[in-house]
């Protein structure tokens, strides 16, 4: 990829931040380098400076542009001052309507520039041609949107029918097909992935009954109190049973674990987390 240079800000007034997006970034595609050449381009034409990029790969246009990882905290003002954006076009901004404009005018009422590759100077939303010009560009944004959806949509219905899975299942299942390279005929738990869960979700239940139990008997220590539940045990959570009610001064000891390491290190002046 080409390298991307930028400069400092120096509040000329036309310090902007360059902005690109792409929903599906590969090694194949040339958009990246193509928008690069297109937003300095841009600012090049009105005399201006790129002082960062706000670069939004694997982002889809229907993604709000206050939101987007890289844009977003840029537009809340989030990462220092700025004049304005340049984008390749107006829908790297977005190709929802109404955020696109939602962002334009935020951008015009702050006083910043917007600019855009194959627009004369910066956009000027009060100027009736401009903004007419600006809201037919954001509406065809949203109509190649709603194109490109209608066509996820119709394939994905079509895939199903035939029987042909269009990606990966979620951990856990596996597809199944009544023989070798035929259709899927269903989707099914995978027995040895949920086995690893399982044994996961056991382990991270234990730990935190250990924990409950350490905590519980911090406090019969501090307050002489004996365990209000009668199976809530040291044996029941696979630990070494402590000192008698009224004799304990300590945490229990976990099983496998030296008493020195079991110790609180905060003298016992707060309870075990």
């Amino acid at each position: 990829m080409t390298p991307v240079i930028t400069t400092e800000y120096d509040g000329c007034g036309k310090c902007l931040v360059g902005v690109r997006r792409l929903s599906r970034k590969t090694d194949a595609t040339s958009s990246p380098e193509r928008q690069l050449d297109q937003v300095v381009a841009a600012v090049a034409a009105i005399g201006g400076h790129i002082i960062a990029w706000a670069d939004d790969w694997e982002v889809s246009g229907a993604t709000d542009p206050l939101t987007r990882p890289a844009l977003g905290p840029w537009l809340r003002g989030e990462l220092g001052p700025y004049a304005g954006i340049a984008g390749a076009a107006v829908d790297r901004i977005g190709r929802n309507q109404r955020d696109v404009l939602n962002t334009g005018y935020m951008i015009k009422d702050s006083g910043r520039l917007m600019v855009s590759h194959g627009h004369d100077g910066p956009w000027d939303l009060d100027d009736p041609t401009d903004e007419m010009r600006f809201s037919m560009e954001a509406f065809g944004a949203q109509m190649e949107l709603r194109a490109i959806q209608k066509r996820n949509r119709d394939a994905a219905l079509k895939s199903r029918a035939d029987g042909r899975p269009r990606g990966k299942t979620s951990y856990g299942y596996r597809y199944v097909r009544l023989y070798t390279g035929g259709k899927v005929d269903r989707v099914e738990i995978d027995p040895v992935a949920a086995e690893i869960i399982r044994d996961a979700r056991r382990r991270a239940d234990q730990r935190l009954a250990r924990l409950a139990y350490l905590r519980v008997e911090w406090w019969q220590a501090r307050c002489r109190a004996p365990l209000r539940h009668p199976g809530f045990t040291a044996a029941a959570v696979g630990m070494s049973p402590g000192p008698a009610c009224g004799q304990a001064t300590s945490r229990p000891t976990p099983l496998g674990m030296s008493a020195a390491s079991a110790a609180d290190p905060r003298g016992g002046t707060a309870p075990p987390t």
